[in-house]
């Protein structure tokens, strides 16, 4: 994907709004109410802020935003639960192709980002539906601190704001616009032998806008991660890193979580790769709802850089389509290894006599293109 450079400023202007205030509660219960509603509205804050700054690098239209978690791809109008978790943060067009991206940030400190089974369920749903869309997986590394700690001011902060304290959106702008570390860009072959992989972990999703009670998530390991981003130019190491790890949970846990696949059915071997920097003309406007009358813009930098790491991994000419194929015909194998049968169980058929039809109209007509116009041949 191209990265928008140049010299005129390019603002991204993320939700931000001001957290409840938690001080001069004296009631544990509804204090702890407070804490909760302060822990999620700072994560949201935080994910939506790294939708932005993809956005402002990269391009696309945001489907998600903090004000409403309800919208939806073209695709998933209709609002059944079946198809209730597709919620690509964005949505590229790159000629034909439809992108869909999801926008992932971590800290440092716990940086194991976290896939919903159902979700990504979703994605595989809509990637094996329409011929013309793919999916990448935009994975943001940031800071050190929690995500409710990025609006506590510091002591300096207080004696030269005079916000006495008081959480404000202004330090949580600034803090992220300096915090991010490096992005980690990831095809959908290789987000499936990853997730596959991971360990999971279940959650209790009563406070989230789920109509879940629970669920589970895959959490890839930060080290794994890691290893790809050192390793661009030849990945082999951070596979084989993954494959280890892969062997000791066999021999500790549930028995191979691949299921007898190998990277080379993942098309892991033909990844193509880049590495680059951010663009040094991102700026992060901080004007909305909680905001005082002083609102500067900072500027999006890295970690104590000028500039953040991106390491991108696709698909060659020609391999997302042979990526599909082998991802169709071995649908019962992918879909037991990633625990997310059962939520396929009504639609599996479908998508694969979709895929097979659509597979014979691309041969037919390759065939009518190979035949000569007027007795003159190509």
């Amino acid at each position: 994907m191209r990265l928008k450079r140049g010299t005129k400023r390019v603002y991204l202007q993320p939700n931000t709004h001001r957290l409840p205030d938690i001080h001069g509660i004296h009631d544990p219960l509804e204090a702890a109410v407070v804490a909760s509603r302060r822990k999620k509205l700072s994560k949201d804050l935080v994910s939506n802020f790294y939708i932005r700054l993809y956005q402002a690098i990269y391009g696309g239209k945001v489907l998600r935003t903090g004000e409403n978690h309800h919208n939806t791809s073209p695709l998933f109008e209709k609002q059944d639960l079946a198809r209730a978790d597709f919620r690509p943060d964005l949505v590229k067009r790159v000629g034909t192709k439809e992108i869909h991206v999801e926008v992932k940030a971590s800290q440092r400190t716990q940086a194991r980002p976290w896939f919903g089974y159902h979700q990504f369920s979703s994605y595989c749903r809509s990637f094996l539906e329409n011929h013309e869309a793919d999916m990448h997986a935009a994975l943001f590394m940031y800071g050190k601190r929690r995500p409710e700690k990025l609006h506590v001011c510091t002591k300096d902060k207080v004696k030269t704001s005079g916000c006495a304290g008081e959480c404000d959106n202004r330090h949580l702008i600034e803090r992220l616009s300096h915090s991010t570390r490096e992005l980690l860009i990831l095809p959908h072959n290789l987000l499936t032998f990853l997730l596959m992989a991971s360990p999971t972990e279940e959650r209790n999703q009563e406070s989230s806008n789920s109509y879940r009670d629970v669920e589970h998530y895959y959490r890839p390991f930060r080290k794994w991660l890691g290893l790809f981003g050192k390793h661009w130019q030849d990945p082999q190491p951070a596979i084989d890193e993954v494959m280890e790890d892969v062997k000791k949970q066999t021999d500790r846990l549930r028995g191979d979580p691949l299921r007898g696949f190998k990277p080379e059915d993942f098309f892991l071997d033909c990844l193509e790769s880049s590495s680059s920097r951010s663009p040094t003309n991102l700026w992060c406007l901080t004007f909305g709802e909680g905001f005082s009358a002083y609102n500067p813009s900072y500027k999006i930098s890295g970690f104590n850089e000028p500039s953040f790491p991106i390491v991108e991994y696709s698909l060659p000419e020609g391999g997302l389509d042979r990526w599909k194929t082998k991802f169709a015909e071995n649908l019962d194998g992918f879909l037991m290894a990633l625990g997310v049968d059962l939520v396929w169980e009504k639609q599996q058929k479908r998508i694969v006599e979709n895929h097979e039809a659509e597979q014979k109209r691309i041969k037919e007509q390759e065939v009518l293109d190979s035949k000569p116009k007027d007795g003159i041949p190509f």
